[in-house]
């Protein structure tokens, strides 16, 4: 068998998703409505919330640098995978719409509604293909305690050019989410070896870096010959 678009997607995501569960985030994916019969404004590939307090010391990897997670403040993450060959920038549904912004803000729950819009708007500015740094994510700062970021994945490009926007590449996923579940020596206060069935929607992902334990973390074409495979 061999993987289509839609498949190859839905790995992307399923990557990314556990990437940033392994760094003390809850996620799911989000659709943002259309008041056209037969049409949604935008899909969100994943969208991401994470406690500043969260800590997991059993597994004994601290989250990955690469993020530059917030130890104080409550972090709202807009995720966007990007396959290679597409340009790394936010979908033009959230590039157009500062509406569509101010929904998922709203379903999130972190702010009043009397805050909604003027949030959605900076996040849209911050979002703009022409304001996207080199260094770091767009980020939207509101008072002390919480922060809104856009995070560009692009796991079938295995590293980052100094040229391009910031953004998680395959490289970077592959070796945190490795050196999670295969570590070199077996831990005294978290077993790595269990019924993987566990991981739920994981779960193949989870099969295939245990299968490369003791070897490398491999690539995403690596990822997707496993799942041909399957």
């Amino acid at each position: 068998m061999n993987l289509n678009h839609k498949q190859k997607s839905q790995i992307q995501e399923n990557l990314l998703s556990l990437y940033l569960r392994l760094n003390g985030y809850f996620t799911t994916g989000f659709i943002v409505h259309s008041p056209i019969h037969g049409r949604v404004a935008t899909e969100i590939d994943v969208l991401g919330v994470r406690f500043p307090y969260s800590r997991e010391p059993e597994r004994q990897v601290e989250p990955d640098a690469l993020l530059d997670l917030s130890p104080s403040k409550i972090e709202l993450v807009i995720c966007e995978v990007k396959s290679h060959g597409k340009p790394l920038q936010f979908n033009r549904a959230l590039l157009n719409s500062p509406e569509s912004i101010a929904s998922i803000i709203r379903w999130a729950g972190l702010y009043p509604e009397e805050i909604t819009e003027k949030l959605a708007l900076a996040v849209y500015e911050s979002f703009k293909t022409e304001n996207l740094s080199t260094d770091s994510p767009p980020t939207v700062d509101y008072l002390s305690n919480t922060r809104i970021r856009g995070l560009l994945c692009s796991p079938e490009r295995l590293s980052r050019r100094d040229n391009q926007a910031w953004f998680i590449s395959g490289e970077m996923q592959f070796n945190f989410i490795f050196q999670c579940l295969c570590p070199d020596y077996p831990r005294d206060s978290c077993a790595t070896r269990y019924d993987f069935g566990q991981w739920c929607e994981y779960e193949n992902i989870v099969r295939y870096f245990k299968s490369r334990a003791g070897i490398n973390c491999g690539s995403i074409n690596d990822l997707y010959e496993f799942y041909d495979q399957l």
